[in-house]
């Protein structure tokens, strides 16, 4: 209104002055400023919407960076949890071999003390042959001082020969326990070596965890055909098992593994991404187009085997914005 006032003063000047202008001039001068204040009051509205529409981003962005701190800190969680199970496997093992070497210690005690039995029965056997061999010369030894018959030597003879062939046969036994008892001590030593380098040995770390998003770049990404995602920033890689060219993670070991995807819908756009293993479909996520930057999660704990492939899929038609480090994808091993 001051506006208008300081034009018509100026068209017009002071009241004793004569006219200078028209009154259809002037007129046509207060339409023009009454259309440029429209004009301007207008684009003041749409600077406020503008406002109003940064101020949600905003906070939005202030929530999911709060999100993504959360998943940190389960992924550290995870870490911790698969560290203690680890020691704990480590622990269970060295007890169970040495459970095992103290069954093959009795077990091998209990063999070499019934061949030691054996072997003092040969050696008593083994004495008593002796006596009666000692008892057959003497009877020879009387016999041909006393003149004995032919008969009676020859008995004495085939009685000798007999004792002589058991004395054969108890030491042939005594060598064949000899040899036995010290076969199994050959074999007791050999696994007991083996046991105890098993046991020795020092397991190798099986620590498995990535992270990996899309901050950095450009634009959105709209599938004309089924796309594998590719999250090319990555932040963890342990055991190099991510690949950010193909956007595949491979599972180095087997075991159980916690697997999370997030991904974020650009405006209006819809938005369906599908995580597979193996060319097989196994977990599905969803934004629909009626919210604006709309994240879409999914946490899944599989069973992998060595070598199995996980990777993410935006479906034919759908958008994902590919802008910061709100799309991401990551794996930890939660226990072998």
């Amino acid at each position: 209104m001051y506006i208008v006032l300081a034009v018509i003063l100026m068209l017009y000047g002071a009241e004793s002055q004569p006219m200078l202008v028209s009154m259809e001039d002037l007129q046509n001068s207060l339409l023009l400023l009454t259309h440029r204040v429209s004009v301007t009051e207008a684009k003041l509205q749409e600077v406020s919407t503008k406002l109003i529409q940064t101020d949600i981003l905003l906070k939005q962005a202030q929530e999911k960076e709060k999100e993504r701190d959360g998943m940190k800190a389960n992924i550290s969680v995870l870490n911790h949890r698969a560290s203690t199970a680890e020691a704990q496997l480590k622990e269970v093992n060295a007890k169970l071999i040495q459970t095992k070497l103290q069954n093959i210690v009795l077990i091998l005690s209990h063999r070499v003390s019934v061949n030691e039995a054996k072997l003092q029965e040969a050696n008593t056997k083994m004495i008593q042959t002796d006596i009666l061999l000692k008892q057959a010369q003497s009877a020879i030894e009387k016999n041909g001082k006393v003149g004995t018959k032919s008969g009676d030597i020859s008995e004495l003879d085939i009685r000798l020969s007999v004792v002589e062939t058991q004395i054969e046969n108890v030491s042939a036994k005594v060598n064949q326990t000899a040899n036995y008892k010290n076969e199994l001590e050959i074999k007791f030593n050999k696994r007991f070596d083996v046991l105890n380098e098993k046991f020795s040995k020092k397991s190798p770390e099986r620590k498995v965890a990535f992270h990996a998003t899309m901050q950095g770049m450009s634009g959105p990404l709209t599938a004309s055909t089924p796309t594998t995602i590719k999250f090319q920033t990555v932040i963890t890689n342990l055991q190099n098992c991510y690949n950010k060219y193909t956007g595949i993670f491979t599972a180095p070991y087997d075991g159980l593994y916690l697997v999370s995807l997030s991904v974020m819908s650009k405006g209006t756009k819809s938005l369906y991404v599908t995580t597979v293993i193996n060319g097989h479909t196994k977990a599905h996520v969803f934004a629909s187009d009626k919210n604006t930057d709309e994240l879409a999660t999914s946490t899944n704990v599989y069973n992998l085997k060595v070598n199995d492939k996980v990777w993410n899929v935006l479906a034919r038609g759908y958008t994902i914005d590919e802008e910061g480090h709100f799309s991401s994808f990551s794996a930890v091993m939660i226990s072998s």
